[in-house]
């Protein structure tokens, strides 16, 4: 029975057994229902049902449940059955009962696929497939993939082997939940091998012939990656890992950077062709070699008309490569590991496939060109592109990070390669952690404890980080933590604020480590000459390592409490290009909103009363350091009369162009060559303060200091100076002697050692909880 004629007869029978108005009697409105019922079967079905495939796991098509409620109240509503005069009661009625209904029916299709499962197991005589154990530190599995035609069903052996006997074999990289839904595999048998030969067993028996799930996007792999003839030997965590083991999984992770490194090649599977894929896979090594011909980056004229070998921005192509750019697979923890420690990778898609090589070169002279994928990116529709671009952030990372590893594996840094890799997602958090462990050289590694999944999230991101801060004098970690940053999502609510939150994306810009204001030196040593500040100057980090595992003490100063929390400046995040008109009026628009905050945050200053800054131009100067956090424009410190100078312009320019939209909105208005020529030296003024001051909170401390500190700050919360660092903190008392951690900050007048030196302020363990 099809699923319409299921749903109709549900349908049917709940509109026969819904609550019903005075006087209506069912066996009257018995045609009327059976008619209704097929009209709203029709159109139910037209939405979610069998939307895409989604059918297969109604639980998880919330849109579609929600349109489903919604769409039943107003087929309640106007049902034939409804007495009009109580109009309002039945749309109540017809919510509650259509949700009742909803649930019901998606109850009944998650039993109808399980039992179709069942059945088409049973059919073939299967049973579910019952791993073998593992027995050494070293055994793992592989799958020996049988030869076949797309559409035949896949089958295959699984073979438990050593790391050092194990035959020849690739390894697959992919996402697991990248397509919704499960499909059914063949398992001919479970052997054990003790030489790379491959010899197997003379017969099979019928019994050893065994069913496992895989996920859609695993088959889907497997399809496109069995050859016609002859076997093909992987390594697959969904099947060569029993995932029911959490013991066998921990212990798995711990040889995992082995298995990947001893793999013929990593096979980089982003899934089944779809928007234009194909022609965006063959389009990579054309484009490459095109860019390496150029001397120069093209200007934006010469991108929206296009060159002899590279496409205009008109041509579909760019939008494919985009596209495919976005794929889930670039986003992902666990596949940094895999290709990193690769011998060699190939890209697939379907049948189309690249050399890393291949792609990371294209990337390469992308950036090279002056970044063409990101200015293609704004000067597109975001509504064509889908989800935020990785592949031309990550591949470059972890290129970089491959070759760091060849040249130096011994100084391979944990903290920043969390800190590179923190918004990558992962679909158990722990894995945020245990996917890059790895990478650490045996003398970290040993360190920390063996995987564990059976522990709590909580639990595995303490005692990260205090391994990473108390034993290996990583407290950069402390910029990545946090309640400000905390605070930006739901994360996890029960962790001290000293242990950053790998569970919460970070949005770029939030703290003061990006676009070169790296305030905190990758050496956590603030007394290089290559660190851009020096707060704490020549003393060095001082832990008490004596704390319970929750508290975190550092030995520093107290410097002064917040007596103005001042102005907020919100968070514009990555901006439209300046290529396109509606870019251009993008970014003036959110410069005229700073510019608003800057004049009111400059109106506060000139009605407090600053001790340290006696006169207007002193004032003046300090606070116009301050809105550039200390960095100049031609230089590396600021220059006060250079940026009077600049702000003055960037004003000029912005006045300027509202008076040209007072005058033109109703048209799409020419600028003249003057002003163009303005808007361009106005981009670096604008990219000098938003990179200071957006998503941070402009304040004043009691004893007259201006700053930048994170969201969330109030009067009373205290700056603080924890030797080590290179920037101060702001910290909010809590109770008995213990601090919370909100985040960074920029002082003017304190960056570079100044609070040190004051005899004033004495030294104490801060205590972070």
């Amino acid at each position: 029975m099809s699923a319409f004629w299921q749903h109709m007869i549900v349908r049917t029978l709940a509109e026969y057994c819904r609550p019903r108005t005075e006087h209506e009697p069912t066996w009257r409105t018995a045609p009327k229902t059976a008619l209704w019922a097929i009209i709203s079967s029709l159109t139910k079905e037209s939405i979610t049902l069998n939307d895409q495939g989604h059918g297969d796991e109604p639980g998880k098509d919330m849109d579609g449940f929600l349109g489903r409620v919604v769409l039943g109240a107003l087929l309640q509503y106007w049902s034939p059955n409804v007495a009009k005069k109580k109009g309002w009661r039945i749309v109540l009625v017809g919510i509650g009962w259509t949700l009742v209904e909803t649930l019901a029916w998606w109850a009944f299709a998650v039993s109808r696929q399980e039992g179709l499962r069942e059945r088409k197991q049973a059919k073939l005589g299967l049973k579910n497939l019952s791993y073998d154990t593992l027995k050494g530190p070293h055994d793992f599995r592989l799958v020996k993939l049988h030869p076949g035609n797309f559409d035949d069903p896949i089958s295959c052996d699984i073979i438990t082997t050593q790391l050092d006997r194990a035959p020849p074999f690739e390894a697959l990289s992919y996402v697991w939940a990248q397509v919704p839904g499960h499909q059914t595999i063949i398992c001919t048998q479970q052997y054990t091998i003790s030489d790379p030969a491959l010899s197997v067993p003379a017969s099979v028996p019928a019994t050893a012939i065994k069913s496992l799930q895989v996920n859609n996007n695993l088959f889907s792999a497997l399809k496109n990656l069995r050859h016609g003839q002859n076997y093909r030997v992987l390594w697959i965590d969904q099947i060569c890992i029993n995932q029911g083991d959490i013991e066998e999984s921990s212990q798995q992770i711990q040889i995992m950077r082995d298995i990947y490194s001893k793999a013929q090649c990593v096979l980089v599977w982003l899934g089944e062709p779809y928007e234009g894929s194909d022609d965006a896979m063959d389009f990579i090594p054309m484009l490459t070699s095109a860019l390496q011909q150029l001397d120069a980056a093209p200007n934006t004229a010469q991108l929206l008309a296009g060159t002899d070998d590279i496409p205009s921005m008109t041509s579909p192509i760019w939008i494919a490569l985009l596209r495919l750019f976005r794929r889930p697979w670039f986003g992902r923890t666990w596949t940094i590991q895999e290709v990193i420690k690769a011998q060699a990778a190939v890209v697939i898609c379907g049948q189309k496939k690249t050399d890393w090589q291949e792609l990371s070169a294209c990337i390469d002279e992308s950036q090279r060109m002056g970044g063409i994928f990101e200015r293609y990116a704004c000067l597109l529709p975001r509504s064509q592109l889908g989800q935020e671009c990785s592949a031309y952030l990550q591949v470059p990372l972890i290129s970089g990070f491959k070759r760091d590893m060849i040249n130096s594996p011994d100084r391979v840094d944990f903290s920043t390669m969390l800190k590179a890799f923190e918004n990558c997602g992962a679909t158990n958090p722990r894995d945020k952690i245990f996917a890059l462990f790895g990478f650490l050289p045996e003398e970290q590694r040993n360190r920390f404890e063996t995987p564990d999944y059976r522990k709590p999230v909580e639990q595995v991101y303490i005692e990260t980080a205090d391994i990473l801060i108390k034993q290996l004098g990583n407290l950069e970690l402390l910029a990545n933590a946090g309640l400000a940053i905390a605070g930006q999502t739901a994360g996890l609510p029960n962790i001290p604020s000293w242990v950053p939150d790998w569970t919460v994306p970070k949005a770029p810009g939030l703290t003061l480590q990006k676009h070169g204001f790296s305030m905190i030196h990758p050496a956590a040593d603030p007394t290089k000459e290559t660190a851009v500040y020096r707060a704490s100057g020549d003393c060095s980090a001082s832990v008490d390592d004596q704390t319970e595992r929750t508290v975190l003490s550092l030995r520093g100063k107290l410097i002064s409490k917040v007596a103005n929390a001042g102005i907020k400046f919100p968070h514009v995040g990555p901006g439209a290009s300046v290529a396109s008109k509606s870019g251009q009026n993008e970014m003036r628009i959110h410069a005229t909103k700073r510019w608003a905050k800057i004049e009111a945050c400059y109106k506060l200053i000139a009605n407090m009363s600053l001790p340290l800054y006696p006169t207007a131009p002193e004032r003046l100067s300090a606070f116009l350091v301050c809105l550039v956090a200390g960095k100049g424009i031609f230089s590396q410190d600021a220059n006060t009369d250079e940026l009077a100078t600049v702000f003055s312009f960037y004003k000029e320019y912005l006045d300027r162009w509202l008076a040209v939209q007072r005058r033109t909105w109703w048209r799409d208005h020419s600028l003249d060559a003057e002003f163009q020529a303005m808007a361009h030296e106005a981009r670096y003024a604008s990219s000098l303060i938003g990179d200071a001051t957006d998503g941070r909170q402009f304040f004043v401390t009691e004893d007259g200091h201006m700053g930048l500190g994170p969201h969330g700050l109030k009067e009373g919360d205290q700056i603080c100076i924890m030797y080590g660092l290179s920037v101060p903190f702001v910290i909010r008392y809590r109770e008995s002697g213990l601090y919370s951690l909100l985040g960074e900050c920029y002082v003017e007048g304190i960056m570079y050692g100044e609070a040190i030196q004051m005899k004033n302020l004495e030294e104490t363990f801060i205590s972070l909880a």
